[in-house]
């Protein structure tokens, strides 16, 4: 498994989005195994790729749902070698939520622009949307800004979202040019969301 950002931490990579759960000590009859291998159809995880023409998935956050299903986000990469949003959700078991994503195959893959995008966190609203943020490679003035994108529960992008009323939100936040990382979010009480991230100021220095 590779989790990962591209200016961050990096570990051998892998070619799907991919998710193992660990089995609590005699909770299983098969205690040899560290895998719950009630979990993936016996195997003990559970992998999603096929996201788009080219096999390179990455996953960097995840998050629970109150029924139990289980949402991955990333990247994935398409046909001219760039990066989206990548998103799938797993039902408790391991198996693929098929009530997700345009083909209901449990993925989504989702371009805000022509570079690098990437999930570098999640989050989840109490009406179970679902909020993914990251980083954006925008081809205007070749900046990497803070992406957001709010998904319906059955994976489908929020049209009350965004500017553009398309699920999608592009922001420049520092002053530079090479690079505002959106890692966190959270959901205030009122609705509100609130991201947390590193942005680019004079000099190349960035802040939290």
């Amino acid at each position: 498994m590779r989790i990962s950002s591209q200016h961050r931490r990096t570990l051998p990579a892998a070619l799907a989005l991919s998710l193992a759960i660990l089995a609590l000590a005699g909770s299983s009859p098969a205690a040899a195994s560290p895998l719950d291998l009630t979990f993936g159809g016996g195997a003990g995880f559970a992998t999603a790729s096929g996201f788009e023409s080219q096999p390179t998935e990455v996953l960097n956050a995840m998050v629970v749902q109150g029924d139990g299903k289980i949402v991955l986000g990333g990247r994935a990469t398409d046909a001219t070698t760039h990066g989206d949003f990548a998103l799938a959700r797993f039902n408790a078991d391991g198996s693929l939520d098929t009530t997700f994503g345009p083909a209901h195959n449990g993925k989504v893959a989702v371009p805000l622009d022509n570079g690098t995008d990437e999930i570098l966190g999640l989050a989840l609203q109490p009406d179970g949307k679902i909020i993914a943020v990251g980083e954006v490679d925008t081809s205007v003035a070749s900046s990497v800004d803070f992406g957001v994108i709010r998904l319906d529960q059955n994976g489908s992008l929020d049209t009350t979202f965004g500017p553009g009323h398309d699920g999608k939100l592009v922001l420049p936040v520092g002053t530079g040019s090479s690079g505002d990382y959106a890692y966190a979010a959270t959901v205030q009480s009122s609705g509100k969301i609130v991201v947390a991230g590193e942005a680019q100021g004079p000099g190349g220095d960035h802040g939290a």
